[in-house]
């Protein structure tokens, strides 16, 4: 029901598992606890490089009763579609992640909506950077150093 992976224009099923997926995610499942022991080292070591940055408004957090597994490192911060191009000029990817609420979709147009403006402000200042579990230390130095830099620089 979605066109470009992001509208949704009608209610669906997400069912893309294939036969082939499915094996390849079977030989995979036995390094899971491995990939996600270096997915929160990675986002333990953004957190230490990013936490003092002035235009970042919010870091990913766990509580004691979450254990995140660092699919993504999502920063909510200040001027995120300038981050973006000037992290993407420097070669560094990002994503952001689901860029329209749910009631924004074209197929719930029509249904009541609450009071949006604090969701939508937060959607305009999340910003997925680099976390999965073949990053080098240094390449997430980098990307790091990069988005201090950005601030630093007030660009």
């Amino acid at each position: 029901g979605t066109i470009n992976k992001e509208k949704c224009i009608m209610v669906s099923f997400n069912a893309r598992l294939d036969t082939i997926q499915a094996a390849i995610l079977l030989a995979r499942l036995g390094r899971v606890k491995k990939i996600i022991a270096t997915r929160k080292k990675h986002a333990a070591y953004y957190t230490s490089m990013l936490k003092d940055v002035s235009g970042i408004i919010r870091l990913p957090q766990e509580t004691k009763d979450e254990d995140d597994v660092y699919y993504t490192y999502t920063i909510r911060a200040e001027r995120r579609d300038e981050l973006k191009a000037y992290l993407e000029s420097k070669g560094v990817e990002t994503k952001i992640q689901h860029p329209y609420l749910m009631p924004q979709q074209p197929v719930y147009v029509d249904n009541p909506k609450d009071n949006l403006d604090k969701s939508v402000r937060i959607g305009k200042e999340i910003l997925c950077i680099p976390i999965h579990e073949k990053l080098s230390y240094k390449e997430m130095k980098y990307v790091a150093t990069t988005i201090r830099d950005f601030y630093d620089k007030k660009t």
